[in-house]
């Protein structure tokens, strides 16, 4: 990869920026406060954080997964035999996934409790569109997403009216 396709932003990330960037900070500390209490911010907040638990236990699993294939191919193992034995990589590696999928279902229960939410401030509706992007992510359409992009634009043009 060179250097100049690492920076490459598609235009959904760049028009969440744009929008939700200077208004929110990244839904820093900062912007929670200045929000005058909105629960969408906070909402939104609590999703991302929940996102990046999910993203770390992703990515602890990842570094598992690449044990146990060092591990087999020391062994001479088959992988998928080694999947069926109970080295230690695979016993977390289960924990993980039933963690991870726990953590799925708690996203989506944030992200239809924002949707349904109405802002009382421009940062919470920026918020709202901002979590509508994230949870759509790069590929396919998820629940909620679209509901909470449309309800941002839509409490956002209350206040900017």
């Amino acid at each position: 990869m060179d250097d100049a396709s690492r920076f490459k932003m598609s235009r959904r990330d760049m028009l969440a920026a744009s929008i939700a960037g200077p208004a929110l900070g990244g839904l820093g500390i900062a912007s929670i406060h200045d929000s005058h209490g909105d629960a969408v911010v906070m909402k939104a907040a609590e999703w991302m954080s929940e996102r990046q638990r999910l993203d770390e236990m992703t990515y602890q699993w990842q570094r598992l997964e690449t044990q146990l294939f060092r591990r087999a191919r020391g062994l001479g193992v088959e992988i998928e035999e080694a999947r069926g034995r109970q080295f230690p990589e695979v016993r977390t590696m289960r924990m993980l996934d039933e963690r991870r999928e726990t953590a799925y279902i708690i996203l989506g229960g944030l992200a239809k409790e924002a949707s349904v939410m109405r802002a009382v401030s421009l940062d919470g509706a920026l918020a709202k569109i901002d979590l509508g992007l994230r949870v759509q992510g790069r590929y396919n359409w998820h629940d909620n997403a679209l509901q909470l992009v449309e309800g941002g634009v839509s409490d956002l043009r209350t206040f900017t009216a």
